[in-house]
């Protein structure tokens, strides 16, 4: 029977266009060492050069039989197969399962040495890998039938090592130029910016771990788009990785997300980027003017198994916060999924699509949502983006439609509400001013009335009535109401002509009857 074929180009093409930034690309090394129980993983650039990228971590490791199976299963992760728990020895969820990480590898470079060693083993191996096959033209003209496609070559070495040494090191090789070159575009602009005015020292050391927060308070007064991409790479390490965050994020001055912040310590995982310690870079509120919950922003707690979602079919948690107006850094704006801790792709200014019209309501929110159980089959091998057929992806997107409608009419409300108060806080203030002006005034004038006395009694006769020595202003008088007028002028207007007219109640009456029909016309 006729077989159906697929050019090795196509898988090329697939490939090099799953990580769409150095990030992404080297978040799969991250990930395996997660799932490989390191502590610590250490990433040195050598910028500025970039000559050679060197990866660290001190997991499980590798023997030399897993790397050669891995190797001649690209795509077939034992971890897919069923052949690992869902979590690991330290109780860690399993996050890679799909095997590609070598594809990885190969968006950044085109050799690398990747040297191993596993606890209780006497010996650890050496493989130098050569990628130029995965770019070479006569690959291209290959199908998909019963063979496989060659992507590249390696040789394998065994050398001895301490009985005690777990670790896993790759040293990448021949960076590409397009990689190298992204790194390198203008990359002393922030150091320029970061400089005191005295001298040219940084405000950044190279390895105190308070350096990341000085550099994440530094974001706070740019948008994260004008950064070049070594700052960037820093940036979406830690916001795509399952680290922790600071101690006051990801919203200041408010304890949410206790539980998943206390799980993430527990892990007990740091990643070094050229002396950076990178937590999750997430503080909000960035604008200083955003102080007051409930008046100047809102946090809205997400809970499936509140909102009545069934445990078996997908479980999560998390948050979505809301502010008065669009939040700075734009990067920030929309919701983050995460799977096992992972970002899986960027913020979604769309909300997994969602139909409502939200405006400029839409810019007013970021929020996360940490998938614990479900959804991994709706993942699209980039692991930056979602199925979305699939059925527990349908079960989130209509949360989150359900969610954002009240984000939007609660946000409409707070600023319905914000606007009363402002006008109030303006009456008071103007009402204050002429309080004391008339106090001025009796001091020098034979003015009668030297007080003001306000009254919110209902159906009252006339708006504003003179008595000894007050005059007494009827708040809720019909006359206040009239489409149009500004309160506080018609009520100095009226203090004003109040000193000029009889104290006979039937003429007053007819008085402000004849007002109220000049202020209709």
């Amino acid at each position: 029977m006729p077989k159906i074929n697929v050019s090795a180009k196509v898988i090329y093409d697939i490939s090099s266009g799953m990580y769409r930034s150095p990030a992404n690309a080297l978040k799969e090394l991250i990930s395996n060492a997660f799932d490989a129980d390191a502590k610590n993983v250490v990433i040195r650039t050598n910028r500025p050069l970039y000559k050679t990228i060197t990866y660290y971590d001190n997991g499980e490791g590798m023997s030399a039989i897993d790397f050669q199976w891995a190797m001649s299963h690209i795509g077939g992760s034992r971890k897919r197969e069923g052949e690992t728990k869902p979590f690991t020895k330290k109780g860690r969820p399993i996050i890679g399962k799909i095997g590609i990480g070598i594809l990885a590898i190969a968006q950044i470079c085109k050799s690398f040495t990747v040297i191993s060693s596993q606890k209780g083993a006497k010996t650890k191996f050496e493989a130098i890998v050569d990628l130029k096959d995965f770019e070479a033209p006569e690959v291209y003209k290959l199908v998909l039938g019963d063979k496989d496609i060659p992507i590249g070559n390696y040789t394998l070495t065994e050398y001895k090592e301490d009985v005690d040494a777990q670790y896993t090191k790759f040293i990448l090789q021949e960076i590409k130029e397009d990689f190298k070159s992204d790194l390198e575009d203008e990359r002393e602009n922030f150091i320029d910016y970061s400089r005191h005015d005295k001298g040219q020292q940084t405000i950044f050391p190279s390895t105190d771990s308070r350096d990341f927060r000085a550099f994440i308070n530094w974001l706070q007064k740019i948008d994260i788009r004008q950064l070049k991409d070594y700052w960037r790479l820093l940036w979406e390490l830690a916001l795509f990785s399952p680290l922790e965050y600071f101690d006051d994020g990801p919203v200041l001055h408010q304890k949410i997300l206790t539980k998943k912040k206390k799980e993430l310590s527990s892990y007990d995982f740091t990643v070094d980027v050229d002396g950076f310690i990178l937590k999750k870079p997430i503080l909000l509120p960035v604008d200083k003017d955003i102080i007051t919950k409930d008046i100047d922003y809102g946090i809205y707690l997400i809970d499936s198994e509140k909102a009545g979602i069934d445990p078996g079919e997908i479980k999560f948690t998390g948050y979505i916060y809301n502010q008065r107006k669009q939040i700075k850094n734009t990067e920030l704006q929309g919701i983050l999924i995460r799977i096992k801790n992972v970002a899986i792709g960027k913020y979604d200014k769309s909300y997994l699509n969602c139909p409502i019209s939200l405006g400029p309501v839409a810019s007013f929110n970021s929020g996360e949502i940490y998938i614990s159980d479900g959804l991994e089959a709706a993942l699209n091998i980039d692991r930056n983006s979602f199925k979305e057929s699939n059925r527990h992806y349908k079960i989130l997107q209509k949360y989150v439609y359900e969610l954002m409608s009240k984000i939007y009419r609660d946000t409409r409300k707070r600023s319905e509400d914000r606007i009363a108060r402002k006008k109030e806080d303006k009456l008071k203030e103007e009402r204050k001013k002429i309080q004391n002006s008339l106090k001025l005034l009796s001091e020098s004038y034979p003015i009668r009335f030297k007080t003001v006395k306000y009254v919110s009694s209902e159906n009252p006769e006339t708006p504003i009535k003179g008595e000894d020595n007050a005059i007494t202003i009827f708040t809720k008088h019909r006359i206040f109401e009239t489409r149009g007028v500004d309160k506080i002028i018609l009520e100095k207007i009226l203090i004003l002509l109040q000193a000029y007219k009889s104290d006979e109640p039937e003429s007053d009456a007819k008085y402000y009857k004849t007002l109220m029909d000049y202020l209709k016309k």
